[in-house]
């Protein structure tokens, strides 16, 4: 059985700062939303960082093997989450 911590793809960038990985923008952790260093943030926040892409890639943190719950989302889309 993994260790939940080092399952929890929320922390790779923690755990993991040196290995090529895709960027991270933002977290949700619990009830709260994080952006890249982990600073907490507002759902505002959110969109306008969001809004600095055309394409996003929305995964969950855990229980996401094979692909589970993979969001593609276009920018005209953001808000609708």
């Amino acid at each position: 059985m993994a260790c939940q911590q080092i399952d929890d793809k929320g922390l790779y960038d923690l755990l993991f700062h040196d290995v090529n990985r895709p960027k991270t923008i933002a977290i949700q952790t619990g009830y709260l939303l994080v952006d890249d260093n982990y600073n907490i943030i507002s759902t505002e926040e959110l969109l306008a960082i969001c809004n600095n892409y055309d394409k996003l890639i929305i995964k969950p943190t855990v229980s996401s093997s094979g692909g589970k719950g993979i969001l593609f989302v276009e920018k005209e889309d953001f808000k609708s989450l």
